[in-house]
C-alpha cells in the first residue's frame, strides 16, 4: 500500500488495546496514495458511496461494507446504474460440494472414473457435460472458477483431493474479477484481496471490541492507492491529519429504491423440501419463481406448484422490511443444494432464492 494509507492504518491500529502487530507496518510503494474520510449527517449513504466511487476510482476497485445487507444494498444500485459488479458470496450453512452444479460434474465423472486419478480426457468431458446441463445457470461461471481454481493448483487429478478440496473451500475465496468489476464484499470476507481503490462504508457502524477495531483496520489495508472511507458517527474524528482528506456531506440522502435479499439455509422451513426434489432439481439458478405470500414456487398448467416456504423468522423479516416501505417485486432461484436431515435416510433439495424488495415512494 502507499504511504499515506499505511501510515493512516498504523495511527489506527495503535488504538487496539491488544495490538496485533507491535512493530509498524511500513510501506513498501513510493507513492503517497490518498485517504479521504467523508463524513455524513444522513442515515442512507448508499448511494453517495457509489457516487464518489463513479467519480474517484482509478484501477481495480472495491467497496466493503459493515453486513451482507449493506453490500445487497450497493449491489442494487450498480445493477440499476449497469455497472459491472461481483459481489463476494458465502456459503453460510451449507458445504461447496453439495450444490447442485458441482454434484452434477462429481456425478460425471464417477460414471467414467476406474482409477483413484482422474483422466484429463474425463475431467474435460464431465466439464463439457456440465456446461451444456447448466448453461442457463446464473452461477455456472462461479462454478466453473472453483473447478479451473482445482486444475491449476493441482497437475493430477486424485477424486480424494477434489473431495477434500470441495469441502474445505469457502466460497469467498472465489472471486475473480476483471478491472471493470466493481467487487463488493462485506469487510469480513476482504482479507487476503488488495485493490488499488477501496471505498469503505461505515453505517451506523460500532466499535465495541478490539475484533471490530481489528476488521476495519483489515479493511483499511486492502487498499494500495486509495483509501475512502465514508460514515456517519464521529468514529474516526481523531485520525483526522495532513495526510488525510476530510470533508462533510450534509446530504439527506433516500434510502435505495431496490433491495436484494439472499436467503441462507436459516430463512427457509427445510421440511417442507422432502417430497420436492424433482421439482427443485428441474430449475437452474436464474430461474424466475413465483411469489405467493409465505410460499415460492412455480406455474404448471396455470396451477401453482410451492417449492419452498420461508421460515417463521424469516417472514418477520419480510413484514419489517414492507413497514420500512418495501414492497416484494420478484424473485428467483439461486442456489440448489443437497441436504439430508438427521433422521432421513434421503437427500433432498434445498432452494435458497433471492428475493427482490421495491421501495414505494
Amino acid at each position: 500500500s502507499d504511504r499515506k494509507i499505511i501510515d493512516f492504518a498504523n495511527k489506527f491500529v495503535k488504538s487496539l488495546s491488544n495490538r496485533m502487530k507491535k512493530q509498524p507496518v511500513l510501506a513498501v510503494s513510493q507513492s503517497e496514495g490518498t485517504v479521504k474520510l467523508i463524513q455524513y449527517h444522513s442515515s442512507s449513504m448508499e448511494s453517495a458511496v457509489v457516487s464518489d466511487m463513479l467519480e474517484s476510482r482509478q484501477g481495480t476497485t472495491c467497496i466493503l461494507t459493515g453486513t451482507n445487507q449493506q453490500a445487497l444494498c450497493i449491489m442494487g444500485i450498480l445493477t440499476e446504474k449497469n455497472i459491472p459488479a461481483k459481489l463476494i458470496q458465502s456459503n453460510d450453512g451449507f458445504d461447496i460440494y453439495n450444490i447442485a452444479e458441482i454434484r452434477y460434474f462429481l456425478k460425471n465423472l464417477e460414471q467414467g472414473l476406474n482409477s483413484h486419478i482422474v483422466s484429463k480426457e474425463l475431467w474435460d468431458s464431465a466439464k463439457e457435460n456440465l456446461k451444456n446441463q447448466y448453461e442457463k445457470s446464473k452461477i455456472l461461471p462461479l462454478i466453473l472458477e472453483i473447478l479451473e481454481t482445482f486444475e491449476s493448483a493441482n497437475e493430477r487429478y486424485y477424486i480424494s483431493d477434489l473431495n477434500c478440496f470441495l469441502h474445505e473451500s469457502k466460497l469467498e475465496d472465489f472471486c475473480r474479477a476483471g478491472q471493470e468489476t466493481v467487487i463488493v464484499s462485506t469487510m469480513h470476507k476482504a482479507k487476503g484481496r488488495e485493490f488499488d481503490s477501496v471505498y469503505i462504508m461505515l453505517d451506523d457502524y460500532q466499535i465495541h471490541s478490539d475484533e471490530e477495531k481489528r476488521t476495519l483496520y483489515v479493511a483499511m489495508t486492502r487498499a494500495k492507492k486509495n483509501l475512502h472511507i465514508h460514515y456517519n458517527q464521529n468514529l474516526l474524528d481523531n485520525f483526522v491529519s495532513d495526510d488525510v482528506e476530510f470533508c462533510q456531506d450534509t446530504g439527506n440522502y433516500q434510502k435505495p429504491d431496490f433491495l436484494t435479499v439472499q436467503l441462507s439455509m436459516r430463512d427457509v422451513w427445510l421440511d417442507f423440501f422432502k417430497d420436492k426434489k424433482r421439482r427443485i432439481l428441474s430449475i437452474q439458478s436464474g430461474t424466475p419463481l413465483a411469489w405467493r405470500g409465505k410460499q415460492l414456487g412455480i406455474y404448471h398448467r396455470n396451477r401453482f406448484i410451492p417449492l419452498l416456504q420461508f421460515s417463521a423468522k424469516f417472514q418477520e423479516r419480510i413484514q419489517n422490511l414492507k413497514r420500512q416501505g418495501y414492497q416484494p417485486s420478484h424473485a428467483e432461484a439461486h442456489f440448489i443444494i443437497a441436504w439430508k436431515g438427521k433422521e432421513d435416510t434421503e437427500e433432498s433439495a434445498v432452494l435458497l432464492p433471492n428475493l427482490y424488495f421495491r421501495r414505494q415512494s
